[in-house]
């Protein structure tokens, strides 16, 4: 006879609930007050038993294992850019470059912050045409739009990517003017 499915999902669920009940290591609950109003920010880690120190070094390793190891995801490009590519692949994403500036500034590197966003702003932002101001998802990692351009911005005096799909055999070049400077990137 074979049991359903319900029998080993309700087992397992006691299971957990009779080892939760045991007096094991306990998680501090959060706070009812937030860091920015308390000052205070959890971590989880420590709070899970692990010191201060082993969880600096930790994050220390995997910060320069991506921006720094053999096994990189972040690179220089010349003397004033860099990018974070998404190795899988092989090309740049608004995701990674907005969690690169991000870690960046949590780790004080204004350095590569400032590289990431030189390489935003002349690669991944558009320049003109109805989505002036606005990030391509993605590009190459040399800097060429993986995807068409606009139509309406075919006519337009710089190419910018766009996050169109191409159409079959499409290509367009990577844009040679020299981005516009927002209040953001005058004030960094």
């Amino acid at each position: 006879m074979k049991l359903p499915l319900i029998t080993p999902t309700l087992s397992l669920l006691f299971i957990l609930m009779t080892l939760s009940a045991c007096n094991g290591p306990q998680v501090k609950p959060p706070s009812t007050k937030g860091g920015l109003e308390t000052g205070q920010y959890r971590n989880v880690f420590v709070e899970a038993g692990y010191s201060p120190a082993e969880v600096d070094a930790k994050v220390q390793e995997v910060f320069n294992d991506v921006f720094r190891g053999p096994n990189k995801a972040y690179f220089e490009v010349g003397d004033s850019m860099g990018y974070v590519s998404d190795i899988k692949n092989n090309d740049v994403r608004t995701e990674g470059m907005s969690y690169g500036m991000m870690i960046a500034v949590q780790f004080g590197e204004k350095d590569i912050f400032d590289r990431l966003w030189r390489w935003s702003q002349r690669y991944m932002q558009h320049q003109d045409g109805p989505r002036e101001g606005y990030f391509a998802w993605s590009c190459r990692t040399d800097g060429t739009p993986t995807v068409s351009v606009l139509p309406a911005m075919a006519n337009s005096t710089t190419s910018p990517p766009c996050s169109l799909p191409p159409t079959a055999g499409e290509t367009t070049p990577a844009s040679t003017t020299k981005p516009k400077h927002s209040a953001l990137s005058t004030a960094l």
